[in-house]
């Protein structure tokens, strides 16, 4: 008998990737906000993780794997602010490890970064 298995890390998940990048000031102001993470994540728990501030009215989708977050914001981002974006210690993965969004191997680190248009 053969069996098909995909293996899950049960490993703390890690922010591996977000666009724009930490400190950008030259950011399209209608391009959306993307946040990849190391695994799958729990959408209900990241989705309550998340926030921009200042606050924007916008959506919240993922890639069919789970471990890519978009932020699409409803208008273009104004000119001249700066946004730091969060996703808090609630965060989980799929197997329930909570997010090491620093990824120094520490529990419960918060993932930020921050951009705007200059």
């Amino acid at each position: 008998m053969f069996v098909d298995r995909t293996l899950e890390s049960t490993g703390f998940p890690v922010v591996v990737s977000n666009s724009p990048a930490n400190n950008d000031t030259s950011v399209n102001p209608t391009f959306p906000v993307k946040i990849g993470f190391s695994t799958r994540m729990d959408t209900a728990a990241v989705r309550a993780a998340f926030s921009i501030t200042p606050s924007m009215t916008g959506s919240l989708s993922w890639d069919p794997n789970n471990t890519v977050l978009t932020f699409s914001p409803v208008s273009h981002l104004p000119f001249l602010v700066s946004f730091t974006v969060k996703v808090d210690t609630n965060a989980r993965s799929q197997a329930g490890q909570p997010l090491d969004g620093t990824g120094p191997g520490r529990r419960g680190i918060l993932s930020c970064f921050i951009f705007g248009q200059s």
